[in-house]
């Protein structure tokens, strides 16, 4: 039996900095405009959810959120707005490029290290539930990815017989300002590397206790060889614990 139950009438809550909206409103609506309940259908008061109607209209079911077709219309052009602004940047980054350029060199350095030191490439890390060096590492999730056999955006063009990381380096030294063919190719490859690195730190960070700090001074190790951090001083730690949280199920405390 399906049970409906009405919601407490809209009301108008002005925003303002550290607006916190109490429960019971729900809706903002212009005012004097007719106020209308909301009636939400459940089997009991504690069972899932089935719709929520206000006066004669849906405004949400099983299926998701019903939008009307002005609603839908914004929702289309807001996609190509930001589909066309990707494709300006993809092709003309100006200031976002400089932005780039400055920490895919930076990235530069540390793949140069990554490879080229064996004592900080053969540094064993705990990834993925097993020992592996941490060249091995970013082998598998930043230069494999970035080969020309790959599918990933940004990859190295077919036919370059270059190996990918020396290939990777270049391209991550050259300046998105300089009159390059195909610059949006290389906006790809600074943004997929730069992402595949974030990403590789985080898992790295994503471990049991016990293998925590041997992968943290072996990234801090890292950044120290290539000139980005001081040899007891992690740069990256701080900001990586900004984002703990009490009550998570997460490492990062």
């Amino acid at each position: 039996m399906i049970n409906s139950y009405e919601s407490k009438h809209l009301k108008t809550q002005r925003r303002s900095p550290g607006f916190e909206p109490e429960l019971g409103y729900i809706q903002e609506v212009e005012e004097g405009a007719a106020i209308l309940p909301r009636t939400i259908f459940r089997e009991s008061e504690q069972s899932p959810l089935l719709k929520i109607t206000q006066g004669d209209e849906l405004l949400s079911s099983e299926r998701g959120v019903e939008l009307s077709d002005t609603q839908r219309g914004l929702l289309t052009d807001n996609k190509y707005l930001e589909a066309r602004i990707s494709m300006a940047i993809l092709d003309e980054p100006g200031q976002v490029g400089d932005v780039m350029d400055g920490y895919a060199k930076r990235l530069a350095k540390v793949f140069g290290e990554l490879t080229t030191n064996n004592t900080i490439g053969q540094t064993k890390v705990f990834f993925q539930n097993t020992e592996k060096t941490l060249r091995d590492v970013f082998q598998a999730t930043t230069f494999n990815p970035l080969g020309a056999a790959s599918d990933q955006i940004g990859r190295q063009p077919e036919g370059n017989q270059a190996d990918v990381v020396n290939w990777l380096i270049e391209r991550l030294n050259l300046p998105l300002s300089e009159s390059v063919e195909d610059k949006y190719l290389h906006v790809l490859t600074k943004v997929k590397a730069i992402s595949s690195f974030g990403t590789t730190l985080w898992q790295l960070f994503a471990v049991t206790s016990e293998h925590l700090e041997s992968n943290k001074q072996a990234v801090n190790e890292l950044l120290h060889a290539a000139g980005l951090s001081e040899k007891e001083n992690s740069i990256l730690w701080a900001r990586f614990s900004e984002f703990k949280r009490e009550n998570t199920i997460s490492v990062v405390r």
